[in-house]
């Protein structure tokens, strides 16, 4: 069982990588800061929530590793539903982030 959790196979294939498992966080992260501008309950709970670096190391190298040496995974849902593209999601955060970059050499 070490080998497998050191190798991060009890992690999704969309997670296993460090390059790709940050690319998420950091998806997940520009919604948070989505949802701190709105005026919903939400709202509430974005203040809250630490930086996307923080919740990767949580959420991976604690939280998944804790509960996949007790034997749960985090799995695709094989239910029919339309369910959002994640790499569509990941792809629009790279656009975001380079229309900003391209913006920011713009400005000098």
């Amino acid at each position: 069982m070490n080998g497998w959790l050191e190798e991060g196979k009890y992690l999704p294939k969309c997670m296993q990588s460090f390059h790709d498992c940050k690319k998420l966080f950091r998806r997940i992260q520009w919604l948070v800061e989505e949802a701190k501008k709105e005026k919903d309950s939400i709202n509430v709970y974005a203040k809250m929530i630490p930086s996307w670096q923080l919740n990767h190391i949580y959420v991976v190298d604690f939280f998944l590793w804790f509960m996949a040496k007790r034997g749960y995974t985090l799995q695709k849902n094989r239910t029919k539903l339309d369910f959002m593209d994640l790499d569509q999601s990941i792809s629009e955060l790279e656009k975001q982030e380079e229309k900003m970059f391209a913006q920011a050499f713009n400005k000098k």
